[in-house]
């Protein structure tokens, strides 16, 4: 919950579903669970935003698109494989060789379609700052709640911190030790919250 939350706040959008079985059931505690129709509310506001800015959407549909070409090239190289398995076709290597090149490609472009769509959310974003900045400081103010919320667990269960890492995608909370810093195949912090003694 911490990840997906502080996540809105960078434009990540996950998808919220999968937190709302578990907390309408209780699991993350009755103050989350009369807290969570309001946080939802406001992290919906971000995404939703989305559909109206144009060269956002029109590079997700890119993407999509993309992504489908990439899937039938995929399968259709494993066609042609079973079925040379079956006749007396030669050159299914070659074949399939050209489709995967093919499927390569389209992935690859539509990860650059990906990178515009963020791009394009971004400047959004910063362009309208003011209309959303109010929105990201309360998800900021809730990600810190949640921190001290698995701090306080922590002490009570006797468990060691970095048992319980966290992602992170900002790094100005108060009450974490950075163990991991984003890099080239990593986008987030990896923190754990500070005990006291």
């Amino acid at each position: 919950m911490i990840t997906i939350i502080d996540g809105y706040r960078v434009n990540y959008f996950d998808d919220l579903n999968q937190l709302d079985k578990p907390i309408k059931d209780g699991e993350l505690g009755s103050e989350i669970a009369s807290e969570w129709k309001r946080i939802r509310r406001s992290m919906m506001k971000i995404a939703t935003t989305i559909k109206f800015i144009p060269q956002a959407t029109k590079y997700i549909k890119l993407q999509s698109l993309l992504r489908l070409i990439a899937m039938m090239l995929l399968v259709s190289g494993l066609l042609v494989i079973i079925m040379t398995q079956f006749s007396p076709l030669t050159g299914n290597v070659t074949v399939t060789f050209v489709f995967s090149f093919m499927a390569a490609c389209a992935l690859i472009a539509s990860r650059f379609a990906g990178k515009e769509v963020a791009k394009s959310i971004d400047a959004y974003f910063k362009e309208h700052y003011k209309k959303y900045g109010f929105i990201r400081e309360q998800l900021k103010n809730e990600v810190q709640k949640l921190i001290y919320t698995l701090a306080i667990y922590i002490k009570r269960t006797g468990e060691k911190s970095e048992d319980h890492p966290i992602k992170l995608y900002n790094a100005d909370y108060k009450g974490i030790e950075i163990l991991k810093h984003p890099w080239i195949l990593r986008k987030n912090y990896i923190a754990v919250v500070k005990q006291k003694k």
